[in-house]
């Protein structure tokens, strides 16, 4: 794991590599700010937007990866041609992942009378994990062997079995940034709103949290004041780096994942006469 996180650093030393990072890292920025000017519901949309249109971004950095080319033109070139490659598969495992949860939703509910709430999550969570799991090569198949829709699943699915560890490298190291970011950002939003709950920090930590969980979204904003500002550009940082790390991080273990493959990758015909 030491050596593939050392090579996906590597890759980062490319300044058109941070294209991807940059694009999560203002996103989030500037959804924020439209939150801040233009309400909840405004921002939404946009985020919407902006979501849809990051698999320009990943495309564009993965040709990238590919060619070992790190030019602007490049890059533009493979955003474009890829855009549509990345979103149909993130659409078809969608729909698996939705299609089973309510085809074995069904039946328990039948069974059991009602879903409890925990048990619906777990069969969530249960769910998608295999589907994520045996799906995480896709993007880099499709930009790197010119595959098509289905050939890049298959194939992400064939690399996974026969290389599960990388795929669980990338996860584990996925969730340990996750949970960094997420302990940094509390850090952070603890020490600006420390003024405010001071009061309470003589009292258990369950009468805290009951407490915590009484505030509104409004009534945090309004304690964290202009500290909101340094909240969501912290948050932003670890985006960009957080999203630049893990797209060259996933090339690496894809590629590593390839070679353990004995045949040959699943070229899309029409693409390769």
């Amino acid at each position: 794991m030491t050596s593939s996180i050392g090579s996906a650093l590597r890759l980062m030393q490319h300044p058109m590599v941070w294209m991807a990072g940059i694009y999560a890292g203002l996103s989030v920025f500037f959804v924020f700010a439209v939150e801040h000017f233009a309400g909840m519901y405004t921002a939404t949309q946009i985020g919407v937007i902006l979501f849809l249109l990051s698999p320009l971004a990943i495309g564009g950095v993965l040709g990238m990866l590919r060619y070992n080319d790190y030019s602007p033109i490049l890059f533009l070139m493979q955003a474009k041609k890829h855009y549509f490659g990345i979103v149909m598969p993130a659409i078809i495992s969608a729909l698996v992942i939705v299609i089973t949860i309510v085809l074995l939703a069904v039946p328990l509910s039948l069974i059991m009378g009602s879903i409890d709430p925990v048990v619906l999550s777990g069969l969530c969570i249960g769910v998608s994990i295999p589907v994520l799991l045996t799906t995480l090569f896709y993007a880099p198949v499709i930009v790197s062997e010119d595959a098509t829709v289905t050939q890049s699943l298959l194939r992400s699915i064939t690399l996974v079995g026969y290389d599960t560890i990388s795929a669980m490298k990338f996860w584990i190291v996925t969730i340990a940034l996750k949970f960094m970011v997420f302990f940094g950002t509390s850090m952070v939003f603890a020490m600006l709103t420390f003024e405010h709950l001071e009061k309470y920090a003589d009292l258990s930590i369950a009468d805290q949290q009951a407490i915590y969980a009484a505030f509104t979204a409004d009534e945090w904003i309004t304690m964290l004041g202009d500290g909101t500002f340094y909240v969501v550009l912290f948050l932003s940082a670890c985006m960009l780096v957080v999203s630049t790390f893990l797209l060259c991080y996933l090339f690496v273990c894809y590629s590593e994942a390839k070679k353990a493959v004995p045949s040959a990758p699943v070229l899309n015909e029409n693409m390769s006469q």
